[in-house]
């Protein structure tokens, strides 16, 4: 049987939590603002185009890690008819993926009218710490 920390350890790193309100609260702040004080605080965005009349900038990014983590196993069983069990403790490699994908939409004026987010923990940290959160 598996180590449930170890798992539980993989699970958390590799996002399958949500962001959470970090960058959600970090993004809406971004409203009302000009896209040149975002573009201090995100960087230069990875692209940018223009849908119905609103300039739509994108920040994109996407990586793959691998880590070993701790793994416990357990065995039973019966050696000349008696009972033994024996834990053994080693490494697992978790192949994990960091993603995250940011939109801004800004009106004519250049002002942040909404924005949208995309991604797991791992990925948009880098964003939300930047973000102030």
């Amino acid at each position: 049987m598996r180590n449930s920390l170890g798992l539980l350890t993989a699970l958390l790193l590799s996002g399958c939590v949500a962001p959470g309100p970090p960058i959600e609260s970090g993004l809406k702040t971004l409203i009302g603002q000009d896209i040149h004080a975002v573009i201090q605080r995100l960087g230069y965005p990875a692209s940018q185009r223009v849908i119905a009349g609103d300039t739509i900038y994108t920040w994109s990014t996407s990586r793959h890690v691998e880590m070993d983590l701790p793994s416990t196993s357990t065995t039973t069983g019966n050696v000349n008819g008696e009972p033994f069990s024996a834990t053994t403790t080693g490494t697992e490699t978790m192949h994990l993926h960091f993603h995250c994908t940011i939109e801004v939409a800004t009106g004519a004026d250049g002002r942040v009218k909404s924005t949208q987010w995309e991604g797991n923990r791992g990925g948009c940290v880098q964003y939300a710490r930047r973000l102030g959160n």
